[in-house]
């Protein structure tokens, strides 16, 4: 897919250091969701990656033969979906979720949701951060592809910081997991914007 919008010339992708998340394992990996066709990208660039995906689309006519095909995992909230994911963990599989739970409207000010960080509790398991930029607003919940834009649109993938499950553990495991989670969340949110916030910088820069 990467290789025919290159081709056409409709978008480019620069990815750095995704290295490093090709030899995670074990750990939940997550993103900010600028634009319509992240999770395209990622699962191109590594090849062995998981999603968990919105119960809505997973029970979907359309979605759901895909999806179940794919071996993916819906987020409802149940023990045996629990269980499964930290099956697919303690095997060594890389899971995907976009914490925000949908593409993020404003990158200045990101919201998460507190899944990832009750997952990580309770899988006991390491979070691998990714930043997606974009030097323009592409395929956006307020974008469309047919929109003509005044550069071509370069989507800029880098793996940033792996927060491995000791730490996760020893600064939030003693507490409650509503409370842990929700400081881990914080601390999670604090990380992405820092990320976004230096990417955004950089393109205002040039």
């Amino acid at each position: 897919m990467l290789k025919v919008a290159r081709l056409v010339g409709a978008f480019d992708v620069n990815v750095i250091d995704i290295e490093k998340v090709r030899n995670d394992k074990s750990c939940v990996i997550i993103a900010n969701h600028p634009s319509f066709i992240d999770y395209v990208m990622l699962a191109s660039i590594i090849p062995d990656l998981n999603c968990i995906v919105k119960k809505e689309m997973a029970n979907n006519l359309m979605f759901r033969v895909l999806i179940r095909c794919a071996g993916y995992i819906s987020n409802e909230d149940s023990d045996d979906k629990l269980d499964e994911i930290k099956n697919r963990l303690t095997s060594g599989d890389k899971i995907l979720i976009f914490p925000e739970g949908t593409r993020t409207v404003d990158d200045t000010n990101i919201k998460l949701k507190r899944g990832v960080a009750h997952l990580a509790l309770r899988a006991n398991c390491g979070v691998r951060v990714l930043c997606i930029s974009c030097n323009e607003k592409f395929l956006t919940k307020n974008n469309h592809c047919f929109d003509i834009y005044p550069k071509k649109p370069v989507f800029t993938i880098v793996a940033k910081q792996f927060i491995s499950s000791d730490y996760i553990m020893s600064n939030y495991g003693n507490e409650q997991y509503s409370l842990g989670a929700r400081h881990l969340t914080k601390e999670l949110r604090s990380i992405m914007q820092i990320n976004l916030d230096e990417a955004n910088n950089q393109y205002e820069s040039n």
